[in-house]
């Protein structure tokens, strides 16, 4: 688990800035939103659908 938590977040560092320039200089500060609302929705709905899913197998059958 560590191990891909330090690859995750050294892949993160080594990609984030050159994923920030591209879009900086295709679309300006407008993309760079737009990319960043696009990401945090889809952590939310990944975050939503797990919780779910962890909820139902919790939940005792009867």
């Amino acid at each position: 688990m560590m191990n891909t938590t330090d690859l995750m977040i050294g892949a993160g560092l080594a990609l984030g800035p050159v994923i920030s320039g591209m879009l900086i200089e295709s679309g300006g500060f407008t993309a760079v939103n737009t990319f960043s609302l696009v990401t945090i929705v889809a952590s939310l709905m990944c975050v939503l659908v797990l919780q779910r899913n962890r909820h139902a197998l919790l939940q005792p059958t009867a």
